[in-house]
């Protein structure tokens, strides 16, 4: 607990002055770290991550969406999407490998699942949304052997 007498909180009191260049020098400060950062940072970016492996994720503490790129041409009649618990696999439904498949970090409802297709710029997606059985955010989407 903090204790202020009135002429303090005035705009007019020192610290009231110093406050605005305070706050821009530290914001100058956290900006020239991040870039120093980025910089130094060892390996992909997890941008460059999704590109390789071919999906990207985001979540939230009740859900986790993977967005899936797909081959140029498969459609929605030829696209296999299974989720089970512990488990997320994209495919064709003619078989062959998978296009995506992913063993998750931890269990998602099945049934409260759903999937979609879009197009971008960069071609054809499936967006996958799970609903995580225990809330919480995963450190990563897939569970490490």
């Amino acid at each position: 607990q903090a204790d202020f007498h009135a002429a303090e909180v005035v705009s007019s009191s020192p610290w009231m002055a110093s406050a605005p260049a305070e706050n821009a020098a530290y914001a100058a400060a956290m900006h020239d770290y991040e870039q120093a950062a980025k910089a130094k940072q060892v390996g992909p970016t997890e941008e460059e991550r999704s590109e390789a492996r071919g999906w990207s994720w985001s979540q939230t503490a009740e859900e986790l969406e993977v967005s899936v790129r797909l081959p140029e041409g498969v459609s929605k009649k030829e696209l296999k999407v299974a989720i089970t618990a512990t488990r997320l696999v994209v495919g064709r439904k003619a078989g062959g490998d998978p296009i995506a498949q992913l063993a998750l970090y931890a269990p998602v409802s099945a049934d409260e699942s759903t999937w979609t297709m879009g197009s971008d710029e960069r071609g054809t997606t499936v967006c996958i949304e799970m609903e995580k059985l225990h809330p919480e955010t995963w450190p990563q989407p897939e569970k490490v052997s």
